[in-house]
């Protein structure tokens, strides 16, 4: 019955939801994921049932776990009550599709492979949750990892959509021996195998010399700043920070997203205070460019007074930086968006800048789709480095889900992360995803660290989502096949 999967898968995703931030009891995903897969398991026969269950469940983990979404709306895009909690709710809908679609994808394969076929469809689906209409690959499974960074390391096999996967995996397969009696032994030593590679990954440290990067942190209002257009502030504290941080003479300097509200333009006070920073260490800084008739949310390096090189962001943010179907937004009410935000042009050249070694930029979101990072990685960024504004979300738990996901990246690609975030969390991870040092929101100033770049290239950089897709392929070829085979026997008939 519809209710009794709504009643379950519900209440179950929503109990996964608070193994991540702002809450997270990260033990609570195992308990949750296991009566979740139970029903799947118990309902592999049964395809409607099945797949309500899954689309319960992925609707109510991501609508608790993506819940800033409402204050933002109402802070930011004017939508009040009823209308910003359906467009939440039509989001998570979309979201928790895509567990239904790997449900459905494993109902293609003999019943007695489920424990291996709903594994390998969840793959499929996360990697292309990560590109459909976009991608939102927000708030992964695996992501309660982070806190436990040996658990993270099969990422570097098999990148966090295979990593969440294989969470599902290792319940799923606890849940099936349980219910049989028996172990499988293809299980365990897929397990054994897991832990191994955690064990030697964790193991490989780096030879070469670190490099001391100072990250700048401001206290700012972004209602303020987003409604009155001053940028000043935050320019002054930026500086501040940073002449005392140039007294340890760090090799970089990294300044957060949106110091500048404004474009860069030679002569504007904050043009050249930028400048005379940059003559005493490298800086990198974000600000709009406009070329062609363009705009271009971009980073520039700049050193000894002059730009270096220059980076313009690819993954635009929907609603932020770009309106899709603006007369359907006006309509909803986001009118407050719509009249502020101009339209972005996208980048298209993946961002490797040469500061004191080869570094990969990404602005903002950039950081969770691992798509977006490989080219920078494959393209010779020996580090990471994020420049992010999360100040539009508050201490809403979203700050703290965007700095996980980061982390993820580091373990991905075996690379060191320095990241510097307007109002929080700024900081500095290793290359296994190991936490140097942060600022948390709510913190001001300039943390300087060491990061030892990598140029180790993981078996995850070298062959991407490569196996997920074909698996995404291999699965709609599978569906198409049945389809035209009943269509064959209606005909028939």
């Amino acid at each position: 019955m519809p209710w009794r999967a709504l009643l379950l898968g519900l209440p179950l995703g929503a109990l996964a939801a608070l193994a991540l931030p702002p809450h997270d009891h990260g033990w609570l995903l195992w308990p949750a994921l296991a009566g979740y897969l139970a029903l799947l398991h118990a309902d592999r026969e049964k395809t409607a049932r099945g797949a309500l269950v899954a689309v319960a469940f992925g609707t109510a983990f991501y609508y608790v776990s993506l819940f800033w979404i409402h204050p933002f709306l109402k802070a930011f895009g004017g939508l009040h009550g009823a209308p910003a909690a359906l467009l939440l709710l039509g989001l998570c809908l979309y979201l928790g599709a895509f567990h239904a679609m790997a449900f459905l994808g494993a109902r293609l394969l003999p019943e007695r492979w489920f424990l291996w076929a709903f594994p390998a469809a969840f793959w499929a689906a996360e990697a292309l949750r990560a590109r459909l209409i976009g991608g939102f690959p927000w708030n992964p499974l695996c992501l309660p990892l982070t806190a436990h960074p040996v658990l993270l390391q099969p990422a570097a096999l098999v990148g966090m959509h295979g990593l969440s996967a294989l969470v599902v995996l290792t319940v799923l397969g606890g849940v099936v021996q349980i219910r049989a009696r028996r172990p499988d032994l293809a299980w365990i030593a897929v397990m054994a195998v897991a832990a191994g590679w955690s064990a030697l990954w964790l193991g490989h440290g780096e030879a070469g010399d670190p490099v001391k990067i100072t990250v700048v942190q401001l206290d700012l209002d972004e209602r303020r700043r987003f409604f009155e257009g001053d940028d000043m502030e935050g320019l002054r504290q930026a500086v501040r920070f940073t002449e005392a941080a140039l007294r340890g003479k760090p090799a970089l300097v990294m300044w957060p997203e949106s110091v500048f509200i404004h474009g860069w333009e030679e002569g504007r006070e904050g043009t050249g205070e930028a400048i005379r920073m940059s003559r005493a260490a490298p800086l990198v800084i974000n600000a709009n460019w406009i070329e062609g008739g363009k705009i271009y949310n971009s980073a520039l390096l700049l050193r000894n007074g002059t730009i270096q090189a220059r980076y313009a962001k690819r993954h635009l943010v929907p609603f932020g930086e770009y309106l899709p179907f603006r007369p359907l937004v006006e309509a909803l009410g986001l009118k407050v968006i719509a009249r502020s935000i101009g339209d972005f042009s996208r980048g298209v050249a993946p961002g490797v800048m040469e500061g004191p070694v080869p570094m990969g930029i990404s602005l903002c979101y950039e950081i969770v789709f691992p798509h977006l990072i490989r080219p920078e990685v494959r393209g010779g960024a020996r580090f990471l480095a994020v420049l992010t504004n999360d100040a539009w979300y508050g201490f809403s738990g979203a700050p703290e889900q965007h700095f996980r996901q980061a982390l993820l990246r580091a373990v991905e690609f075996h690379r060191p992360l320095a990241r510097a975030a307007l109002t929080g969390i700024s900081g500095f991870a290793d290359a296994h995803g190991r936490v140097i040092e942060i600022l948390p929101p709510g913190l001001k100033g300039a943390l300087t660290g060491d990061v030892t770049p990598s140029d180790r290239l993981t078996p995850y950089a070298r062959t991407g989502d490569a196996v997920p897709l074909a698996l995404a392929a291999g699965f709609a070829a599978c569906a198409a096949a049945r389809g035209i085979r009943r269509l064959a026997l209606k005909k028939r008939g």
